[in-house]
């Protein structure tokens, strides 16, 4: 199918903004006085249903979320593709896959494309209809008389005689999805598994909730799960409109579950050998990561022969062999031991054959410091000296303890040697960046000339943008290469104000706790969604993941300026759980830079992300 680009400028509000392939108010108008009428799913008339209509949705739907909608009656009608008296990112997603289809050959027409094919047809009938339109199209008028190629302010088409076929449907509910099949609660609190009813065609999606035995649990009219009394049961959502389709609910009420706690205590070293009076320590890290309480509890089997204070520095008193214990205190049921052996160095093992590091790269800014922590093995051997040198003192310095300091930007090698065998060395790889220029303007904050919204930076109750354009026309561009190769990205979520954020995490407070909550949800002010710069897309769950349109926005999101926001395995910098669904705007040229240094917008920017 031939993909025709269109030009059109689009009035909001008091200012004139630039969508997805718009250039001016002429080229749209030249474009209208081509057609005559409006077709199902051509939101902008040019005779086509494209991704370029996908992305008109798409920012109609953002507009109706903060400021108010701007589509005329005829926009709105050919919009609402499935009828349900909504414009919004399904319908974008329908006209999205219809262009996906006829991409590999499809040639019906949009509305026959929308007939669910087990559709039962009931009536066919013939209408002719006379249809007299005056179309306006956010804020003015669009000229579609053919004889005139000039620019007018009212248009009428008259007494045109159309046949159109259509078809009478019967469409039940077929089918209940939802986010949660199993929930586990503590007596008294609440959790909800959200609903999807299928097909979305159909008008009626009203629920009804019951619970196998409210002792258990009880839940209320919306889905609001709340736990009783230790047990189990079967909380069940079924559909008014088809009373035969339903969806189960596992409800566990009791003990709570290792989420959101310690669960694995991971040590440097497990074993140590040292001579009376000598120390040593383990590092600790606690997992997952996420979970706030970090705290430990250090004990020994036997304090006569070595002890360990409460930071697990382990001191040697008299020989013999011990055990000390590293304890969590957010759960006691975790432990890890260290097997302590107090004696002699023994006489067979006397060199030092290999150096451990905590850490074999580093990422700072021009001043930064950091530091790699060394383990020299074997223990039992008693000269554990080291030497630290920089292959160029211009980028970075190390002094006898191993501390970085970066000079200038560049990279170079930090090198650590032991004096007990000079043959045994552990390099750092070090890179250096220019220091991040920081700015404050208005209450918001820039770094680079990057607008910062994280756990450290917020932004201003007042500050009410909308959803920025160029974030919508790069998305509607990405949406459009998506489906080239056959992958789906639909926007989910843009826009917030503070006012709605903040209602939304004072809900995950109130359900999962606030400790929790702070994992996945940002505070009022904190949200890059009140920035406009932000998008969450298609299915906002963990299930995303393994998604090939996770992989395939993974791959190349930087190609159209956006970043995977929270990657996996980075919660501990950026303060939130992987969420491969949030995508932030920064631009093409950051946005690959970003993306080729493989570090996050704070690892990249020098900044760190939590409340203080």
């Amino acid at each position: 199918m031939d993909i025709k680009i269109i030009t059109m400028s689009v009035i909001v509000g008091l200012s004139t903004v630039t969508a997805i392939g718009m250039n001016t108010t002429e080229n749209f108008n030249t474009m209208a006085e081509n057609n005559v009428g409006w077709t199902l799913g051509d939101v902008n008339n040019d005779g086509w249903v494209n991704a370029v209509d996908s992305s008109i949705v798409l920012m109609e739907y953002s507009n109706l979320s903060t400021h108010g909608g701007t589509f005329t009656e005829e926009q709105k009608k050919v919009a609402d593709v499935n009828g349900d008296g909504w414009i919004n990112a399904v319908d974008a997603s329908n006209i999205l896959s219809y262009y996906a289809y006829c991409s590999t050959g499809g040639t019906i027409s949009f509305s026959e494309w929308m007939k669910n094919p087990e559709e039962i047809t009931t009536t066919t009938t013939t209408i002719a209809t006379t249809v007299t339109t005056s179309t306006t199209v956010s804020g003015y008028v669009v000229s579609t008389d053919n004889s005139s190629s000039s620019t007018q302010t009212t248009s009428t088409v008259s007494s045109v005689e159309t046949t159109t076929t259509t078809t009478s449907t019967v469409q039940k509910i077929s089918e209940i999805k939802l986010t949660k099949y199993d929930i586990n609660l503590k007596v008294g609190e609440k959790d909800i598994s959200y609903v999807t009813m299928l097909p979305e065609s159909v008008a009626n999606k009203d629920e009804i909730w019951t619970s196998s035995d409210e002792k258990v649990a009880t839940v209320d009219k919306w889905g609001n799960i709340t736990g009783i009394a230790d047990g189990k049961c079967i909380v069940t959502v079924t559909s008014v409109d088809n009373p035969e389709v339903k969806a189960d609910i596992k409800v566990t009420v009791g003990e709570p579950s290792t989420e959101n706690k310690i669960t694995e205590i991971k040590l440097s070293k497990t074993e140590m050998n040292l001579e009376v009076g000598k120390k040593d320590i383990s590092y600790v890290t606690m997992i997952p990561d996420n979970v706030e309480n970090k705290d430990e509890i250090w004990t020994s089997s036997d304090e006569k022969i070595a002890t360990v204070d409460r930071w697990g520095n382990v001191t040697a008193v008299s020989d013999g062999t011990c055990t000390i214990t590293v304890t969590s205190v957010d759960n006691p049921k975790v432990k890890a031991d260290i097997k302590v052996t107090v004696g002699k160095p023994s006489t067979t093992e006397n060199k030092i054959t290999e150096i451990k590091l905590s850490k074999t790269e580093m990422n700072l800014n021009i001043g930064e410091k950091d530091i790699s922590y060394v383990t020299m093995l074997p223990e039992s051997v008693a000269n554990k000296d080291e030497i630290w040198t920089s292959s160029d003192e211009k980028i970075a310095t190390v002094d006898k303890w191993g501390n970085v300091t970066a000079v200038s930007a560049g990279t170079c090698t930090v090198t650590v040697t032991s004096v007990d065998n000079s043959e045994v060395k552990a390099d750092i790889k070090v890179t250096i960046k220019e220091k991040s220029d920081f700015q404050q303007l208005n209450g918001l904050t820039y770094i680079n000339g990057i607008l910062i919204a994280n756990k450290s930076y917020s932004l201003p109750s007042t500050y009410d943008p909308g959803m920025d354009i160029t974030t919508i026309k790069q998305f509607g561009e990405l949406s459009n290469a998506a489906a080239k190769d056959g992958i789906n990205i639909y926007l989910s979520s843009g826009y917030r104000s503070y006012s709605y954020q903040n209602t939304i995490y004072n809900n995950y407070v109130s359900w999962y706790g606030k400790a929790s909550a702070d994992t996945f949800s940002a505070r009022a002010g904190h949200s890059e969604h009140q920035t406009g710069l932000a998008i969450d897309v298609n299915t906002i769950d963990d299930s995303f993941a393994d998604t090939p349109e996770a992989e395939w926005l993974e791959k190349h999101a930087h190609e159209y300026g956006f970043i995977i926001r929270y990657p996996k395995g980075k919660e501990s910098i950026t303060g939130y759980k992987y969420e491969p669904w949030h995508i932030r705007y920064l631009g093409v040229e950051k946005a690959t830079d970003v993306y080729n240094s493989g570090l996050t917008l704070e690892e990249y920017l020098g900044i760190d992300s939590y409340y203080h």
